[in-house]
């Protein structure tokens, strides 16, 4: 597993001397709020610690699971990629915070500085944060999200819901109706991750419930955010995402999560 699945969008390389006019100064986090800085290092620390397969210090990051302790994480980081060197200077800059539930999710470039070159690591997305009452900690179950497929991450379940959007508008066009089945929804885009049964839902695959009019589609992302899109009729499609399943589970619930501006 890599953490570049934790949808990294850009990754860029400059030389010293371009980093000087072109690229942003290392040191930018002092802008930060006193939450904000917290969270910056949370994130620096986690490159650090899974290079240097430091399984307590990646777990004191993430919220306790009886199912990943110290000795799970140990099993599973020397799979885990980070895409930067041990020996470089790590620093977080242009951090993003959004509320989804009851937790904040988390966009920043990553900036890499080793000799005269450094890099910048674009996430458009990371695991969510939480603080919970004394410290901020990543509000997931990072043993479950390094034994997750790629097709589980938050951009590739984005992809897959977005292409059963586009079976489910062409069964539609078609039929007049939204009742369709998984086959039926194969049929109009081949090779869809789609499920209309609760209990074959898995990473990477996204549930379709519907009626005639109204149709639901389902899946989660790697950051433990579950993203939903809703049809009503040939109108608009609507975008939500919740931190739980519960929240996105019916049609008005993920509608009551949908923003205008999308995911």
């Amino acid at each position: 597993m890599s953490i570049a699945a934790l949808t990294l969008v850009v990754a860029s390389c400059t030389s010293s001397a371009e980093a000087e006019n072109d690229g942003p100064e290392l040191g930018a986090t002092s802008l930060f709020s006193a939450d904000e800085n917290a969270i910056a290092r949370l994130i620096e620390n986690l490159f650090r610690a899974i290079n240097e397969e430091e399984e307590y210090a990646v777990y004191a990051m993430f919220t306790p699971h009886d199912t990943c302790r110290p000795a799970d994480i140990a099993d599973r980081l020397p799979t885990i990629q980070t895409g930067v060197s041990p020996e470089s200077d790590l620093e977080v800059q242009a951090l993003k915070l959004r509320e989804v539930g009851g937790a904040t999710s988390l966009a920043f470039d990553l900036v890499e500085r080793q000799g005269s070159s450094q890099k910048e690591l674009v996430f458009e997305e990371f695991f969510p944060v939480v603080f919970d009452g004394q410290r901020w900690r990543f509000d997931a179950n990072v043993c479950l999200w390094a034994d997750e497929p790629a097709g589980a991450t938050d951009s590739g379940i984005r992809d897959e819901l977005l292409a059963t959007l586009t079976a489910a508008q062409g069964f539609y066009e078609e039929s007049i109706t939204y009742l369709a089945t998984a086959n039926d929804l194969r049929y109009q885009v081949s090779g869809l991750s789609v499920v209309d049964v609760d209990l074959d839902l898995t990473p990477g695959k996204v549930l379709w419930t519907s009626g005639i009019e109204e149709a639901l589609m389902i899946g989660q992302g790697q950051s433990g955010t579950w993203y939903c899109v809703v049809l009503i009729g040939a109108g608009t499609p609507a975008y939500g995402s919740a931190s739980s399943f519960e929240q996105v589970a019916t049609v008005n619930g993920c509608l009551s999560t949908a923003s205008p501006s999308g995911w």
